[in-house]
């Protein structure tokens, strides 16, 4: 019953905001409105006035690998194409942006400096097509704020995300651990964050250079910003590599582990019919298990043993940067919504990876049992 008011709630909020967002869209194709104030700062030659960037890690390429299972038929076809096509298999330079009195709002993370908005800062430009972001933006300036004189900025739009946390935020500290100078500082974090921000930090050997803040507008004498890897989806293998260095659980056992991730006590794309999916998974030595009942050490774990992971695609699946190179992951999307994250991060390390694509219904979508098992017996037997 509680999920069913949580999907509702969230079904209401997101029909309430479609008007907002189509005329915020209208702005920003014409670069109108909050997205006139983006400004490119490590790609720029003539930095602004009270800033400055350095680039600490060059332009690469990525290479991409052809899903392995998949069921014939044009909705397939359609992903596969997709899959291929969407995003860009090259990763651009990053690095650290700096810059004097810089206004920042937490815990949403929107920044402010001179009217301008560092687009290497934020995940996706797209965010200034959502309207809670803009409206925090556009209400900076009218806020009371407190002072702090210099820091680093580790948490941006998105890290109350699990996926954006781990694959795209957390992995900055690289850009940290590379520039020596500022080892002296504290990384800024909102007190506010999700339990798995700390628990990462703690694993991550960085908890005690974290500086929690409480929620609010601040003035930054200076801030140095940790550029974004790449666009949001895209996957850097620099992030890839930090995460599986800095991460080791020291777990050398050979991954014998099916499992399947639920989304039971999620708000969307969830599997409707997931009674009848257990029951297939079942004959084919599948666990199921949902990652919210469990601590992100143990979560980690989970994945590092499996040798076949499955499941409707969500912010879980970032743990695929854990599983070990050769092991098998399937995904589900409903029709219509596509993402091609994870998939890319199976390419960076060598996981045999499928998906499959079901029916909308509802906030969630059913799954064809005929194909699930057509599709298991290509990956498994």
């Amino acid at each position: 019953m509680h999920n069913f008011f949580k999907r509702l709630l969230h079904s209401a909020k997101v029909t309430g905001g479609n008007f907002f967002v189509t005329f915020l869209k209208h702005l920003f194709i014409r670069k109108q409105g909050s997205a006139s104030r983006l400004h490119k700062a490590l790609s720029n030659s003539k930095p602004l006035v009270g800033s400055s960037s350095r680039v600490l890690i060059q332009s690469t390429t990525i290479q991409l690998y052809e899903p392995q299972f998949f069921i014939d038929g044009s909705a397939q076809q359609k992903y596969l194409e997709m899959l291929a096509n969407f995003g860009s298999k090259t990763i651009p330079s990053s690095g650290i942006i700096s810059a004097n009195n810089v206004d920042m709002s937490f815990p949403i993370g929107m920044h402010l400096w001179n009217g301008k908005l560092f687009e290497e800062a934020l995940l996706d430009i797209y965010s200034l097509t959502n309207p809670k972001y803009v409206i925090n933006l556009e209400t900076i300036p009218f806020r009371k704020k407190k002072k702090i004189s210099e820091a680093i900025l580790l948490s941006l739009p998105w890290h109350y995300n699990f996926f954006h946390w781990m694959i795209e935020i957390l992995p900055r500290l690289l850009l940290y651990d590379l520039a020596e100078n500022l080892h002296h500082l504290k990384l800024i974090v909102p007190k506010s964050s999700p339990k798995f921000v700390r628990e990462s930090l703690k694993l991550t050997g960085y908890e005690n250079r974290a500086l929690f803040i409480d929620d609010g507008v601040y003035r930054f004498e200076k801030l140095h910003i940790l550029s974004r890897f790449a666009k949001t989806c895209d996957i850097s293998p620099f992030a890839i590599d930090w995460l599986t260095q800095k991460i080791q659980m020291g777990n050398a056992e050979i991954p014998r582990k099916r499992i399947y991730v639920s989304r039971s006590d999620a708000k969307i794309r969830y599997i409707t019919n997931e009674l009848e999916i257990q029951n297939v998974l079942s004959d084919f030595g599948f666990e199921t298990v949902i990652m919210s009942r469990y601590t992100l050490e143990e979560q980690i774990k989970i994945f590092q043993q499996a040798e076949i992971v499955v499941g409707s695609h969500g912010a879980a699946f970032a743990h695929t940067v854990f599983m070990k190179p050769g092991a098998i992951f399937i995904e589900f999307f409903e029709s219509g919504h596509f993402n091609r994250c994870f998939y890319r991060i199976a390419c960076l390390k060598k996981l045999k990876y499928g998906f499959l694509v079901g029916q909308k219904n509802g906030l969630g979508f059913s799954v064809d049992i005929a194909q699930l098992n057509n599709l298991l017996k290509q990956a498994l037997l």
